[in-house]
């Protein structure tokens, strides 16, 4: 049997990363996988509370399913009307309509937003369905705004598995809501599913979150099955392909 070269042994990480940066690249590329939708609404950032107060006032229209169906009136998640999210604390003013939602930042420049003014851990995210069912619960653990080009924008690989901790409420029954495809959907991914915030903010006053500013804003929330999987499998499948190499060079 030939002894293994240092020519050869380089192959093994070289294999095992092009394919870890193909995945990424094509993660990058892509839009998100469903179960998906998509959202509109308002912001307000006050510098001298470090306060970003958002409102979803609903999501947008239709939800995408896993079988590649898209669904609006017939899902109990909206009850044929517009469900919304929140994020952070909920705002008991609702300075910016109903929903109103606030999360903060360190302070001036800072584009890393927690649950209080200087923090970055994790802030609640919450999905209701247009009767006030709260039908999702989870963690948010990154929501840092990076200047892409001239968008201000979090998450915009989709790739940041940024919403975690997820717990859903599924199924109907007494005292219940009623049961939602797209929820099930969610549970469908695996046993312990990620989600991916995405979101994009359109200044109507200074760009930045370096001064009192307000605007408007889109955003993207999908779901996805542990994301260690997909890695794994790509890293399982190099070292099969480096095994077979050896073995037919030593045969």
């Amino acid at each position: 049997m030939k002894k293994l070269t240092f020519k050869r042994l380089y192959l093994i990480p070289l294999v095992l990363f092009s394919s870890i940066l193909l995945l990424s690249s094509s993660i990058l590329a892509a839009a998100p996988d469903p179960p998906y939708f998509t959202s509109a609404g308002q912001f307000r950032y006050t510098a001298s509370t470090n306060e970003l107060a958002i409102n979803i006032s609903a999501l947008g229209k239709p939800l995408f399913y896993l079988d590649g169906t898209q669904g609006w009136t017939g899902d109990p998640l909206i009850n044929g009307a517009r469900g919304w999210f929140e994020l952070g604390t909920d705002d008991p003013a609702d300075p910016l309509g109903t929903h109103t939602s606030n999360i903060f930042n360190g302070g001036a420049n800072s584009m890393v937003f927690g649950p209080s003014a200087g923090s970055t851990g994790l802030f609640d995210f919450r999905l209701y369905d247009s009767s006030g069912n709260e039908r999702l619960t989870a963690d948010v653990n990154n929501f840092t705004v990076v200047l892409n080009g001239s968008l201000y924008e979090v998450n915009v690989g989709f790739d940041l598995n940024n919403i975690v901790n997820i717990a859903t409420n599924p199924n109907g029954g007494t005292g219940n809501p009623p049961y939602s495809k797209f929820i099930n959907d969610i549970n469908s991914v695996g046993s312990n599913p990620h989600g991916n915030l995405y979101m994009k903010f359109n200044f109507s006053g200074p760009a930045g979150f370096t001064a009192d500013t307000n605007g408007t804003l889109s955003s993207t929330v999908s779901f996805a099955p542990e994301p260690v999987s997909s890695i794994l499998f790509i890293a399982g499948g190099a070292t099969l392909a480096v095994r077979r190499y050896r073995k037919r060079k030593s045969s």
